[in-house]
């Protein structure tokens, strides 16, 4: 972990919360605050800006990815979501609109942190984008070319998602392309 974050964690089962805090202050992180339903966690984003958001799927009233959506409409905080179920097909359609990493329940100390760690880089690789365009909305819809084409990387050269994102950056900077345009070159749009 390279830094501190300020957390916000939602779930609507009260050991959950628990057990989310204690791992998450284990890890150095520190959580500023916590919602069991989906309005509180939209609500508490707004208050306190957080660094990041790990939250439950399912909870009462408005679900962590509606309240997703709400937060990044005004604010691009990357999400950890958690889930018992099977959400991928949601969880594919809010990533255009958020910066977000899905983990399935029960989830270990070492998966948090991990999926942390990569929520937090494709993060850091959204403002590098962002900076090429300042359109947040075109930019997080843009990403998915950038994903895509880093997983070509991956898969063709065995290299890790960072050193893919690299090799997509120079790739622009060689052919004076923004990193999208460079993305869209490689997977054929």
């Amino acid at each position: 972990m390279s830094r501190l974050l300020r957390v916000v964690v939602a779930d609507d089962e009260p050991i959950m919360l628990m057990y989310l805090q204690e791992t998450l202050e284990e890890l150095g992180h520190h959580v500023v605050g916590q919602a069991n339903e989906g309005k509180m966690l939209v609500d508490l984003c707004r208050e306190f800006h957080p660094d990041l958001v790990v939250t439950d799927v399912r909870m009462p009233e408005l679900d962590g990815f509606r309240a997703a959506r709400l937060v990044c409409h005004e604010d691009a905080i990357p999400f950890v979501f958690l889930t018992g179920y099977d959400e991928w097909v949601r969880a594919t359609e809010v990533e255009r609109e958020c910066v977000l990493i899905y983990l399935a329940k029960p989830v270990g100390k070492e998966d948090l942190q991990a999926a942390i760690d990569v929520v937090m880089q494709r993060y850091e690789q959204f403002h590098m984008l962002l900076r090429e365009d300042p359109d947040i909305r075109r930019t997080l819809s843009d990403r998915q070319y950038v994903e895509k084409a880093k997983a070509l990387f991956v898969r063709w050269k065995g290299i890790s998602d960072r050193q893919a994102f690299d090799q997509l950056r120079d790739l622009a900077e060689e052919r004076h392309l923004k990193v999208v345009e460079a993305a869209r070159s490689i997977i054929g749009e």
